[in-house]
């Protein structure tokens, strides 16, 4: 069995980790700290287009160089590779800024996380799982799990409750 897995919020506890920071340096730039209740950290807050680049220059590396693991999916993805299963990482990390797929990947490797392949910088996750053939995709975004459902590939949608869903 094939099992496409989302990296951010689903393996690395990324998306937390940078919300800490965004929440950080909003508070630097002396916003109000509203939030726009986005799913999206990047746009959650009412940032100039400087400010995001900023936020993203310093933060993004640096986020992903702290994130810790996501409770329990080593042991999950350690279970589902005993049992056979193909392990397939599929992210759009690197969209944003190529270097942090090196990042992503030291990470990985820093907490030996177990994956067959690994494919960067998917936008369209449809798309991709079809072209490889995923029995079962793994994602935290709940529009990302609705276009697969309604495209007939399976999906487990790992929610967090911090994040709002949309």
């Amino acid at each position: 069995m094939k099992i496409g897995i989302d990296i951010d919020g689903v393996v690395l506890d990324f998306e937390r980790t940078m919300r800490f920071y965004a929440e950080y340096y909003d508070v630097l730039k002396k916003h109000n700290g509203k939030s726009k209740n986005e799913f999206s950290y990047l746009k959650n807050y009412d940032w100039s287009c400087d400010e995001r680049d900023e936020f993203i220059k310093e933060y993004l590396i640096k986020g992903t160089h702290e994130c810790s693991l996501v409770p329990g999916s080593k042991c999950v993805i350690d279970l589902m590779h005993d049992l056979g299963c193909q392990i397939i990482l599929i992210t759009a990390r690197g969209s944003i800024n190529k270097k942090t797929k090196i990042e992503v990947l030291n990470v990985l490797k820093k907490y030996n996380v177990y994956y067959d392949e690994i494919y960067f910088e998917v936008i369209d996750k449809v798309n991709v799982c079809k072209k490889i053939d995923i029995d079962l995709m793994i994602d935290d975004n709940p529009k990302i799990c609705n276009e697969l459902k309604n495209n007939m590939i399976k999906t487990i949608y790992l929610k967090d409750n911090d994040k709002k869903k949309r």
